[in-house]
């Protein structure tokens, strides 16, 4: 068996998939018992990226004991990373919601307690000095994103300057509350998620200009995969983001996995074999399952439709319509031929592929399901690789004020017809359910042999990023 062959082959799969249930019978789900310190001062640092809210601010601390305080304050004064900081709280073993685990969720970020304290005082600054190698590249990638969050918040009003760091630079809670209640219940939240399909719009930004600057393809290669990877470890790992990066590198340098569908499981595979506890992530099934869509069910539906479409056209050609058929049938070809068409053609399709895999996961987790969210996206998405290409224009040109504002006027009239858009009122459309994990289950077994039967008949290339 030749190397190549072996890499497409079964064996390979199979092998990959017995190592992942040996990773996870290894799997430790144990949940350490910390007495509660009965002392309502203590020191700690800020050992995570602080997440400032509109009205408040929380901090995660971590000081000489195993695990980590999480820490919800006034909004001022604002922290940084790894301060050193005098609190007064109670502390208090996390509480679950209605419906959710928010004591497991903590857990697993060796987060064990938590408080509200409006007492707290910075005994220090960041001493840079006594930082080790790792904390020394995440604090001054911080302060690399803390300057980038300047340049847009001095040069876009809200809801602008929100949205624009939330889609370039991660910060979803700094997004006004209004708008992103309004998104998520519209089924759009996705585009305040830096997910799959702005990395591939960052990489083929990156691509186009490299590409003009006439650089070697193998550097083109090596500068977009450490770009890709500076910018991953800036956004904090974001899960979608880190499975899209990973199936561009894998793209790179397995030359023998063409198939992008193969890219995304040697993807999973790895994700899965670093952090086990990813399966259970509504994050990593979500971006997992709507590549998936995108390249089984979206080629599947462009076929049916096109094949209905061509018979058609070949009944025109033979004369066989008489009439308004004649007009109509004359109508919706010329409409397919059209190049525009064709862009929200695409878009529709790869909605309609995403929402037709993705309906049940957001009925369980979130209880709610917008039907009309598979149209509405297209209102929205078309604008994606117009917003991140003005946000990086413009925060290149900050230091040059009327330069900037030739990139940052058009965001804040885009970004005001996604508030126009966030604000409708389509709770007529919301379905609510409450679904099992059983139902599920069988469902995405039934798509999976479904699709699985019927690939053989669905060999259409489509003109679409296939890193997304």
């Amino acid at each position: 068996m030749t190397k190549r062959y072996f890499f497409k082959s079964k064996t390979f799969k199979y092998l990959l998939v017995f190592i992942l249930f040996l990773r996870f019978c290894f799997l430790s789900n144990e949940i350490h018992k910390f007495k509660k310190p009965e002392d309502n001062y203590f020191v700690a640092g800020v050992c995570s990226e602080p997440k400032r809210y509109f009205d408040k601010q929380v901090l995660v601390l971590c000081g000489d004991y195993p695990y980590k305080i999480q820490v919800t304050t006034a909004t001022f004064p604002s922290y940084n990373l790894y301060d050193k900081l005098l609190v007064k709280c109670k502390l208090q073993v996390p509480e679950n919601y209605s419906d959710f685990d928010y004591k497991s969720y903590l857990y697993k970020q060796n987060i064990y307690f938590t408080c509200y304290s409006w007492n707290i005082r910075k005994l220090d600054e960041v001493n840079y000095s006594t930082l080790d190698f790792f904390e020394k590249i995440k604090y001054k990638l911080w302060l690399f994103k803390m300057k980038l969050v300047n340049k847009i918040e001095r040069n876009l009003s809200e809801p602008g300057a929100g949205l624009s760091k939330a889609m370039f630079l991660g910060l979803k809670t700094e997004v006004a509350p209004k708008l992103k209640e309004g998104l998520e219940e519209n089924g759009l939240a996705h585009i305040l998620a830096i997910s799959g399909m702005h990395i591939a719009i960052l990489y083929t930004l990156i691509f186009f200009i490299f590409k003009r600057l006439r650089v070697n393809n193998n550097l083109i290669k090596l500068l977009i995969s450490s770009i890709l990877l500076v910018y991953l470890a800036m956004i904090s790992f974001s899960v979608s983001a880190s499975r899209a990066v990973i199936m561009i590198i894998i793209s790179f340098s397995a030359s023998t996995l063409k198939k992008s569908l193969n890219r995304l499981y040697l993807a999973g595979f790895i994700m899965f074999f670093i952090s086990p506890e990813l399966l259970f992530s509504p994050a990593m099934q979500m971006s997992f399952l709507a590549v998936w869509s995108l390249l089984s069910i979206m080629p599947s539906l462009d076929y049916y439709i096109i094949r209905r479409v061509s018979k058609v056209a070949l009944k025109l050609k033979e004369g066989r319509y008489r009439g308004i058929k004649l007009k109509l049938y004359k109508f919706i070809i010329n409409i397919f031929k059209n190049k525009y068409f064709k862009y929200f053609y695409f878009l529709l399709l790869a909605s309609l592929a995403v929402n037709i895999t993705l309906w049940p996961l957001l009925l369980y987790y979130f209880g709610v399901y917008n039907t009309l969210s598979i149209f509405l996206n297209l209102l929205i998405l078309p604008f994606l690789p117009v917003i991140l290409a003005l946000i990086i224009l413009g925060i290149s040109m900050a230091n040059i004020a009327f330069l900037a504002k030739i990139f940052f006027i058009p965001l804040y009239f885009i970004f005001q017809y996604f508030y126009i858009v966030a604000s409708f009122d389509f709770s007529a459309f919301y379905i609510s359910l409450d679904i099992s994990v059983y139902f599920i289950l069988f469902y995405y077994v039934g798509i999976l042999l479904y699709f699985r039967i019927t690939k053989n008949r669905l060999r259409k290339n489509l003109l679409f990023v296939k890193n997304i």
